[in-house]
């Protein structure tokens, strides 16, 4: 008799070698955890819409946006170092795979664009610590998306019925995502948590001073 999925409240029948049930499993492959809710694009278009305005209201943007601009071109030159290393050597082939993802990428999309998306994750990862189940899904969700703004990452099929062609992101290796995961969080992650930290430190200096003039007001001591 089949067993059970191990995660608690399913009831579907784990699958043969696995305490997982096939949609608990595909769940893992695809995003790190058997219960990772996914990163969706209306919610990761929010999230770029309000970094783009922490940026922009410091002092200092046009610096930051400099220095994040330098530091994806500073990412894209050392993958391209290292896919002409492992080209030549024996490596993991999802390795090797990454870094190509790096370059491509880098290449077809708008760095403004890739800059956004990654700083975002860290924001968001910071503004929810239970967005992300584990550390491993949040590496696969910056992995997956940072893939998702290369064309070259969609296979193009055509409907029959209607003759119209539709965009499909091809399926990548768990370890390839989370290898891409790593390399752009440990560059574009502390932006993002140094965005909410300031973020939290304005809205306190905020209510402090709310709550000193409603003291003036009432006459109460501060």
């Amino acid at each position: 008799m089949p067993s059970t999925c191990l995660i608690a409240g399913c009831r579907r029948a784990s699958k043969r070698h696995s305490p997982l049930c096939s949609t608990h499993q595909q769940n893992q492959r695809r995003h790190g955890h058997a219960l990772q809710r996914p990163f969706t694009k209306g919610e990761l278009t929010r999230a770029k819409t309000l970094v783009r305005q922490l940026i922009d209201s410091r002092s200092n943007a046009e610096a930051v946006w400099a220095k994040l601009i330098a530091s994806l071109e500073q990412v894209r030159t050392e993958a391209l170092a290292e896919v002409r290393q492992m080209e030549t050597s024996v490596h993991f082939r999802w390795k090797l795979a990454a870094e190509r993802d790096i370059v491509t990428t880098c290449q077809e999309a708008q760095a403004e664009d890739i800059i956004l998306t990654m700083v975002a994750l860290g924001y968001m990862s910071s503004l929810d610590d239970r967005r992300f189940e584990t550390d491993t899904a949040w590496f696969m969700t910056a992995g997956r998306r940072f893939r998702l703004l290369a064309r070259s990452n969609y296979t193009a099929t055509t409907n029959p019925t209607t003759g119209k062609r539709h965009w499909t992101p091809t399926d990548v290796a768990p370890k390839r995502l989370q290898h891409l995961g790593v390399r752009l969080m440990s560059v574009f992650a502390p932006p993002g948590f140094a965005l909410r930290s300031a973020e939290v430190i304005t809205a306190q200096k905020r209510g402090e001073a709310r709550t000193a003039a409603a003291k003036l007001i009432t006459g109460d001591k501060p």
